[in-house]
Formats: structure tokens, C-alpha cells, sequence
């Protein structure tokens, strides 16, 4: 996997032997894997089989990690299916994030309540 985020290194960061010493770097994916609700976890697991990648980030855009308009329309089934909400296509191209998607799921579930 090639990481989308660089960090400058000062001296203090390298061993005495001019190595990388990993436990004074700060974490570059603060967001990554951090789920937070139901709904999101549920949403990685579905993106993650549809798109066949290990772990799938809440920041993670679906059409960056190879989604297309094919897998979209199948994620908008699972959707439907594992959640009950309907949702268009359309959602999908304006919110393509586990997080925005999230939210878009939550606010149909409400819809229907009401």
C-alpha cells in the first residue's frame, strides 16, 4: 500500500546508530480504522469485501480505492439490505466517504421513522 501522507524528520527522531526510531513519530492516519458507530463498521466490512481491500479507512473515498458506478450500484443493494434504507446512486457520488455515508444512512433511517 503507498501512503498519501509524507512527514519531515528531525535529527531527534533518528537512534544513536542514524536509524528511524518509530516510537517518537506521531501516528500519520489518526482516522484510520477509528469506527465510530455501528453503522461505519458495518460500511467497512461491506466496502471492504465489494472492493477487496483489507482495511478501508472513515475518510477513505470509495471511487479512490477503484469504485465504480457497477460496485456502486451493488453497495447500494448491500445497503438496502443490511441497513433498510434506500438509498440512491446519486447519494453514493455526493457523499463517497464511510463517514458521509454513515450520516446519509442515519438520516434516511430517521426519514422513515418520522
Amino acid at each position: 500500500m503507498a501512503t498519501n501522507a509524507t512527514a519531515r524528520l528531525q535529527d531527534s527522531t533518528l537512534s544513536l546508530y542514524h536509524l528511524l526510531d518509530p516510537g517518537v513519530l506521531a501516528d500519520p492516519y489518526p482516522l484510520y480504522h477509528r469506527l465510530r458507530s455501528e453503522v461505519e463498521t458495518e460500511l467497512a466490512a461491506i466496502l471492504s469485501t465489494l472492493l477487496g481491500v483489507e482495511a478501508v479507512s472513515v475518510q477513505d473515498n470509495f471511487f479512490l480505492l477503484g469504485g465504480h458506478s457497477l460496485l456502486g450500484t451493488q453497495l447500494i443493494v448491500r445497503v438496502r439490505e443490511v441497513f433498510g434504507v434506500e438509498l440512491s446512486l446519486r447519494t453514493l457520488f455526493d457523499a463517497p466517504t464511510i463517514a458521509d455515508l454513515a450520516t446519509e444512512i442515519e438520516r434516511a433511517r430517521l426519514a422513515e421513522a418520522a
